[in-house]
Parts: structure tokens; sequence; C-alpha cells
């Protein structure tokens, strides 16, 4: 029996930044920071982010001799939650009021993608996201956290961009289910009508590291208003969707996700209507942080699905046009 899965990656982007403790009463004198935005992936072409899409960043004040490492305790605030967008003058991401580089010591950056009221900045954590809702407002918003960045003094050059390297990584999960039959015959037909994932998470907080205490345990029921008849040709079945990270086994009182799979065979003018559940975690653990799932179903010439299987893979890029960027 075939077994297949797939999982997309992870994003990389170079920024250059903002500043906050004590400015530079002279800008004429300073380096103004800015942002570049990159993909940090070293075998496949660079991906541009999204000009349209502003992101926020914060960064901490360290003095000259002194490293975040060690001394993050004494970090004092230079840019805070400032949005950062793309300027079209200068052909960079930078904030609306300019910041510069202070003439001595560092700056460590954080930052994410997209703005939104219920994520946070902090020192001690890094990145927090309150209450974020793929099963509410926040569904199909491609959530975004950027690796840390420390101890930086200038601008610097990458891929022939200049600014503080950022890289971006996607938090969330992204699945999709595909679909198609191995051999056609004639006078038979095979189309899927409804799809549905039961005991899924659609609530959870980001500590900074992690996501924790998920919630809103419910089931996505997607019912195709024009079915989709099968053929030799691998179909996207779903709008692919955006997801808490989450366990496939069963965790306390909730069930393990299943996936219900509805499909209708005309064979020969005889109709019959159908249906198989699988529990998901027979083909994969979990939907992982920042990894693409893909469900693939593969009729044969019997009734019923000869394979069912899941490929996990590194979900690389910044979307695609079932995805919102930015939100």
């Amino acid at each position: 029996m075939l077994k297949r899965l797939i999982i997309p990656a992870l994003l990389v982007l170079t920024l250059d930044c903002c500043t906050k403790i004590a400015q530079q009463s002279s800008p004429m004198d300073n380096t103004e920071i800015s942002y570049q935005v990159i993909s940090g992936r070293t075998k496949a072409p660079l991906e541009a982010y999204p000009k349209t899409v502003p992101f926020v960043s914060s960064a901490w004040y360290l003095p000259q001799g002194k490293k975040w490492a060690a001394n993050k305790a004494d970090a004092q605030l230079y840019i805070s939650s400032a949005v950062i967008s793309y300027d079209v003058t200068t052909n960079v991401f930078k904030a609306a009021t300019p910041y510069y580089w202070p003439k001595k010591g560092s700056l460590t950056f954080m930052a994410y993608s997209p703005e939104s009221a219920k994520i946070q900045i902090t020192k001690d954590k890094g990145v927090e996201v309150t209450g974020w809702a793929t099963n509410g407002s926040d569904k199909r918003i491609d959530l975004m956290v950027a690796d840390i960045v420390k101890d930086k003094s200038a601008n610097g050059t990458s891929y022939g961009m200049v600014g503080v390297p950022v890289v971006f990584r996607h938090i969330l999960s992204k699945v999709a289910v595909t679909a198609f039959i191995e051999k056609e015959e004639d006078g038979k037909e095979i189309s899927l009508n409804r799809i549905i994932f039961r005991n899924v998470y659609g609530k959870a907080d980001f500590n900074g590291s992690e996501w924790t205490n998920r919630g809103n345990v419910h089931d996505i029921d997607i019912t195709l208003k024009n079915p989709i008849t099968l053929n030799v040709n691998k179909q996207n079945i779903i709008e692919t969707m955006l997801l808490i990270p989450q366990s496939l086994s069963a965790v306390g009182t909730r069930g393990n996700v299943e996936m219900e799979i509805y499909y209708t065979i005309n064979d020969n003018e005889v109709t019959k209507h159908e249906h198989v559940t699988i529990s998901l975690n027979k083909h994969g653990a979990a939907w992982e942080r920042g990894k693409y799932t893909e469900y693939q179903i593969i009729f044969g010439t019997s009734d019923h699905p000869i394979d069912f299987g899941g490929n996990v893979s590194d979900w690389t890029g910044y979307g695609n046009t079932d995805i919102v960027i930015g939100g």
C-alpha cells in the first residue's frame, strides 16, 4: 500500500531596522536603520516578501562591550513595536519615523508579521501571541515570527541588499487535500462531495517559543458546492488551511483528529454514495509548526480509496493564491 505524504518548509527574511533609546540629535551624522526581507534558502531562488505587507519590529540597546547573551537584563528598549513598511523612494523596508544606529553599542532585533493587536514583543519572551483563532478572525492569515538578530551595530549586506538580516518563520501549520484516480474506466466516474476534519483545535496562545492553551475544539466541514470529478491528474480538493500546530492523537477529552471523505460513484448509470473515516494519527503524529502536510486520496479500480497518506515537508515561500499574507 502506497503511503504518500508531503510537507513544505520555513521562511527566511532579511530586514533593516529602527531604533529607540537615545536617538541622536543630528541625523546628518547617523545611518538610518532599514529592513530588507529575503528568503534564507540556499538551494532555490530568492523569494520576495510582499512589499504591500507591513510587519512589526522592536529593538534593544546595549552599550559597547556588552552582549545580548550575557547582558540581556541590562538592555534598554530602543525601538518599540514599530510598524515597518516598504518605502518606494529608498527601496527598503523601514519605519515612517526614521531610526538611526547608535554611534556606540549594539542593537538586538525581534519582529513578526502581520501587525495584530493579539501580538506583543517583550525582551524576556520575545514574540507572544494571545488567542490566535484559526477558526475565527485569524482564519487563513499567515502568522510569522522572525529569528532574533543579536548584537548588530550597522546595516549588513546580504544578497546585494543592505539591512539587518532577519529570518521570518511560519509558526502555523499548513494543510491541504489532493486526490486522483489511478486508472480511468469507461462508464465509471468518481466525484468527491465533502471533507470533514473532526476534533481540531481552533485557538491557542504562543509564548515566544511554543504553542500553549489550545482550545476551541471544532469540526471543519467542507461541503463542495460543485463536486469534483476525479481523473488521473492530481487535483486540489479543498482550500489550503492554516491551522494551530497540534497532536493528531487524543488529548484529554478531545478524540483523535479524523478526516471523513464523502464521495459518489457513478458506474454505468448505477449511483452509489460512500464515505470513509480515517484517523489521521496513523499518517503522522502531528500538524507541526512551519510544516506543510498534503493528504493524498487515491482511487484505484475498486470502489474505495486504495491509498491514503500524508506527505510532510518544509513550508517554503510566503503563501500562494489560497493564503492571506498580512491579514
